[in-house]
């Protein structure tokens, strides 16, 4: 079995050469819209996509269109410390760390109260194991705040969804993961 390193780096060349990453997160979306836990949430706390992944910035959209409150990522040092940020839209957000776009540190912070978590990463398995980007952010914002319960749902490409991948003790499954293939 690789590393976590090695691994990043095989995932990150891997997830290069994806083709059709539009047409794959657009199925993706569409699968995530139709979990009961989506549709029954009051709050979805999306990801801005880097360049090579998922999309989900559609899953915002219909958030704003069903009345739920919809949050993004801030990364609020380079310590892995992050908050979730309340937006009411995409033009509220700004240039943040690592590439990404994010809310300001004057957004409102929400707290992930019947809420769905969607988790980037590079890697996931079968079991819900994530391979992020090595910061931990979403990891220790998942255990800050496990009393209460955020469904999390671990998005991919199908090309990335591995049977088993290294993970450690502070690494946190997601409940489920989604991605445009057969699970």
């Amino acid at each position: 079995m690789y590393t976590k390193k090695e691994l990043r780096a095989i995932c990150r060349t891997k997830r290069e050469n994806i083709v059709n990453k539009g047409e794959k997160s657009r199925k993706i979306a569409e699968k995530i819209l139709s979990l009961p836990q989506v549709k029954n949430a009051e709050t979805l706390f999306v990801f801005y996509p880097l360049a090579e992944e998922v999309n989900l910035l559609s899953v915002a959209e219909y958030g704003w269109l069903e009345g739920k409150r919809v949050a993004f990522p801030l990364c609020e040092d380079k310590d892995g410390r992050m908050s979730f940020r309340l937006v009411s839209s995409l033009s509220e957000l700004a240039d943040g760390h690592f590439g990404t776009k994010e809310p300001s540190f004057e957004a409102p912070e929400i707290l992930p109260e019947n809420a769905v978590i969607f988790l980037p990463a590079l890697a996931v398995d079968k079991k819900g194991y994530r391979l992020g980007y090595g910061k931990g952010y979403y990891d220790r914002y998942l255990a800050k705040y496990a009393e209460f319960k955020p469904f999390t749902v671990g998005v991919i490409y199908r090309e990335l969804l591995f049977d088993e991948i290294p993970h450690d003790e502070y690494d946190i499954p997601c409940d489920t993961v989604v991605c445009d293939g057969g699970r």
